[in-house]
């Protein structure tokens, strides 16, 4: 906990000086140019919000896929930390619809061998959507913030995006996304994680990936969905769902007040972590 109220002290810190330096439309152009992000980079900041065991299973997770995919890719920190913790010659495959967020992935990124950033969003099938980005104070695009509207007009102060989206199943069916098992899979699209879900049902039954994934009510209902459609299929799958409470990994059934992520994993392909020795023989 420490060391992310550290991390989010140092962002909010550098913000601030870029904004006093550079005034709004400066500020907008060094993020706009990933400089603040290569700021955080170059002092070691450019880390991942989650508690230690939560990086710590992350890691050993990435450490042993055979293929990482990011779904909500945003700026890149999940697949910067992924990509850090793999072996070599894994292959990463990023997906994102933000053009925005995706080109300071990019510059985040380079210098990062093998890893293929699609600019597309993964969903049930093959269509065209809006996204919906919400910006700060000084005019910046929330780009992890951005969703995919439903119908519903924008909200104040966010600009669109015609976007693209397609299903995994379909990716992986044409020779997009090429997969070499075990495979580790993040996902975190603001709510759209069951259409997500529904467009990968052949990836799910064939490799059983090992999922990192976000559940936010709010998010959920904003997309028509809610918890149990993220989590009903997963347990349908014999999958266990694991929450980070303290430390230490605890089984759940529902989501847990103030946790927004979560493992699903399948206890036959767990790594023999103490953290998830409770599981194991399941």
């Amino acid at each position: 906990m420490l060391t992310a109220t550290i991390i989010k002290a140092t962002r909010m810190l550098a913000k601030r000086l870029l904004f006093a330096v550079l005034g709004e439309g400066g500020t907008r152009q060094a993020h706009a140019h990933g400089f603040y992000h290569a700021l955080l980079r170059r002092t070691g900041r450019f880390g991942l919000n989650e508690p230690a065991a939560t990086q710590e299973l992350l890691a050993a997770l990435a450490g042993q896929a055979g293929t990482l995919l990011d779904a909500g890719v945003n700026i890149g920190r999940y697949s910067w930390f992924m990509a850090r913790h793999r072996r070599a010659g894994v292959p990463l495959y990023g997906f994102d619809p933000n053009a925005d967020a995706s080109a300071l992935a990019r510059r985040n990124l380079a210098g990062l061998p093998d890893i293929t950033l699609l600019p597309i969003g993964l969903a049930a099938r093959d269509k065209e959507a809006t996204l919906a980005v919400p910006q700060d104070a000084t005019g910046n695009p929330i780009s992890g913030l951005g969703f995919i509207l439903g119908g519903t007009p924008p909200p104040t102060g966010s600009v669109t995006h015609a976007i693209t989206l397609k299903s995994l199943d379909g990716l992986i069916s044409d020779g997009t996304v090429r997969l070499a098992p075990p495979v580790l899979l993040k996902m975190d699209i603001e709510g759209y994680e069951p259409a997500a879900l529904a467009g990968m049902a052949a990836f799910l039954a064939r490799h059983r990936p090992w999922i990192f994934f976000e559940c936010e009510p709010q998010h959920l209902k904003r997309a028509g969905y809610d918890w149990p459609d993220l989590f009903t299929p997963l347990h349908a799958l014999g999958y266990l769902i694991l929450a980070d409470a303290g430390g230490r990994f605890i089984c759940v059934r529902e989501p847990i007040d103030g946790t927004v992520n979560y493992f699903a994993l399948m206890p036959e392909t767990m790594p023999p972590l103490p953290s998830l020795a409770p599981f194991l023989t399941r």
